[in-house]
């Protein structure tokens, strides 16, 4: 699958290579910035299939726990969806240009492994049906350095979830009937980027390479698990693993490359491939989340989670990686 997905952005790297500068270049679903002679809008609407194999994952590890103790709890799983783009960019007469954008990702539901590693034993491991769902927001001052090449700085939201539920057991039990695990990622990436554009086949198709970054992600991330027949935290058996803090630590990167063609009445339609990777990280004392008579911690069920939980602080990672290739449509104003 990866490599029918890596196939687009070959062949449109290629096209660049062979093909003369030109003063024009386009940020719309996987594109840059362009120089106008007036000011006007360009709206755009894109549609693209997202996947990638093992595409999220998440980990909680804190070794070194009494015998018997999670010393680490994986949940991975593949991404499968369709995304939907909406952007709106406003060019002047100068080099520097605007884009807002917001998007959506419907995922499939797919089969999570979790595996949790027990401290002096083997591990322990389980499926869950897992229910992704994201989406986010985007805003970025593109300039044109000269005709073919434009830098970018942008502030990126996203936000990813997923529910799981149904797992194959209960750890200790045939059936975790009542077993349930959440997790919430909400993330900022002020990025920087550079953005390359050509024209192939004279004033035909306008074709452009991008790559955008940042080594600073910061943000919250939440996750919590209910295990009815009980794990053991710190030497302590406890009903679920509540895990949550802010990060400041993690990662932003996104490739693309687009083409596209310039119809009647201000219309364009275009074509693109994008791999984007995020990840996050930070400490979290699971003994933060604890029952306090103030403030009770429940699941989803309604039951409350017993008090005392250790404080034992695990390490937290969460990554998710995607490859998208899709189509967009846009008019200009």
């Amino acid at each position: 699958m990866q490599k029918v997905l890596v196939a687009p952005l070959v062949i449109v790297a290629a096209l660049c290579l062979m093909a003369p500068a030109t003063a024009s270049a386009q940020m719309g679903s996987g594109g840059a910035a362009e120089v106008f002679s007036w000011f006007r809008w360009d709206f755009s609407l894109s549609a693209s299939y997202v996947a990638h194999r093992n595409g999220a994952s998440l980990s909680l590890s804190a070794p070194g726990q009494p015998t018997g103790s999670v010393a680490q709890l994986q949940q991975q799983f593949d991404l499968r969806g369709i995304a939907l783009e909406g952007t709106a960019q406003l060019r002047g007469r100068g080099p520097l240009g605007i884009r807002l954008g917001g998007n959506y990702t419907y995922y499939a539901s797919q089969p999570s492994l979790e595996t949790v590693q027990v401290e002096g034993s083997s591990a322990l491991s389980r499926t869950w049906d897992a229910r992704p769902q994201g989406g986010g927001a985007d805003g970025a001052l593109t300039y044109d350095v000269n005709p073919a090449l434009a830098t970018v700085l942008g502030l990126r939201y996203e936000n990813f979830q997923a529910n799981f539920i149904s797992p194959s057991s209960g750890f200790g039990a045939a059936v975790g009937l009542l077993d349930t695990a959440t997790v919430t990622i909400n993330s900022w990436a002020p990025y920087v980027g550079l953005v390359y554009g050509r024209v192939v086949g004279g004033p035909g198709i306008n074709v452009h390479l991008g790559i955008l970054g940042t080594p600073w992600v910061l943000g919250s991330i939440d996750y919590l698990e209910t295990v009815e027949s009980l794990l053991s935290i710190g030497g302590v058996a406890v009903s679920g693993i509540p895990a949550s803090n802010e990060f400041v630590q993690g990662y932003f990167v996104e490739a693309f490359a687009n083409c596209s063609v310039v119809s009647i009445w201000g219309m364009h339609l275009g074509a693109f491939a994008k791999y984007q990777t995020t990840r996050a990280a930070c400490n979290a004392n699971v003994g933060e989340r604890s029952y306090f008579p103030q403030r009770p911690v429940i699941d989803v069920f309604g039951n409350r989670l017993p008090p005392g939980i250790p404080s034992v602080i695990y390490k937290f990672d969460f990554h998710k990686q995607n490859w998208s290739v899709g189509g967009q449509v846009g008019v200009v104003f």
